[in-house]
């Protein structure tokens, strides 16, 4: 008996090592694509800015001064005013907040949500894989910004109702993408091997199939933050996203339709912000995704 238990314990200690080295080659990969760092360093930039904007604007982004109005960018004001004399600079900074936490929020209600039905449907397949699926089927005939009018239509126009909007569109392409990661992973030696074990449904989809499948869910979740934070200001741009006066990149963009011609600051730095955290997300999904690809080791 000691004997079998020093075996396992040095199978065991075999895994741990193993896994840790895995885990160091893919953090040697990622730091070597410099994309995906510059992509990092960005989005870190972003989440400094949501989550301590007093350290780097002293300005109120709401708090109107009418005897500023319209001024060009110069060195009290880097991004100018707006046309209620609030600095442009200010808004956009405070409106990282807004944009991440709508973005990372929905991303991550459309992830459990869609997990689950990936997991369920292609878990137990059959009549049960039909029904979920021919249900995301819909789901996915109706375009997002679509789906996102009408939830904020009905709902009424709020941070909360937005993110629930995005979510609500985002499922399907997570519920797809984890069924087919489900359906090639449960046949494999160690899922059978707990399933003699006598394990119950939930503890080989929790310990056995779901830690399997989620390198493509992280590179996916990633990505589609970039995604949710653009729905978000197309929403806002049309007048269905976050209510005056809060700062958010889209509804700034959409106040300054009308001055676009003569005050140019106002939806170009606003338009640079949407620009900027697309792009980083986007740089830091492809990198990830890259890192985590087995095959692309060499």
């Amino acid at each position: 008996m000691t004997e079998i238990f020093k075996t396992n314990e040095k199978i065991s200690e075999l895994i741990t090592i193993k896994k840790k080295s895995q885990t160091r080659e893919i953090i040697t990969r990622f730091l070597r694509n410099r994309t995906a760092l510059l992509g990092l360093i960005i989005i870190v930039l972003m989440v400094f800015c949501a989550l301590f904007p007093q350290t780097i604007t002293h300005y109120d982004p709401i708090e109107q001064s009418l005897r500023e109005q319209f001024i060009a960018p110069n060195s009290t004001h880097l991004f100018g005013t707006d046309e209620f004399g609030r600095d442009v600079f200010t808004r956009v900074v405070y409106g990282c907040r807004t944009s991440l936490l709508i973005g990372v929020t929905a991303v991550a209600i459309s992830g459990v949500i869609g997990i689950i039905f990936g997991c369920i449907s292609g878990f137990y397949g059959r009549i049960v894989d039909n029904l979920m699926m021919r249900g995301i089927d819909i789901l996915m005939a109706v375009p997002i910004i679509l789906l996102g009018m009408t939830i904020v239509a009905a709902f009424g126009q709020s941070v909360l109702n937005l993110t629930i909007a995005i979510a609500m569109a985002s499922i399907a392409p997570y519920a797809r993408l984890v069924r087919v990661s489900v359906l090639s992973v449960k046949e494999k030696e160690y899922v059978e091997a707990a399933r003699a074990t006598g394990a119950n449904d939930l503890r080989i989809i929790m310990k056995y199939i779901l830690p399997n499948c989620m390198a493509p869910i992280i590179v996916h979740a990633t990505m589609n933050i970039a995604s949710a934070i653009l729905s978000a200001t197309a929403l806002s741009f049309l007048g269905l996203g976050v209510p005056a006066p809060t700062p958010e990149w889209g509804s700034m963009t959409s106040a300054a339709r009308a001055y676009v011609r003569d005050y140019w600051w106002l939806v170009t730095f606003p338009g640079m912000a949407i620009m900027a955290a697309v792009f980083s997300f986007n740089l830091f999904g492809d990198g990830l995704r890259d890192a985590l690809d087995p095959k692309l080791k060499n």
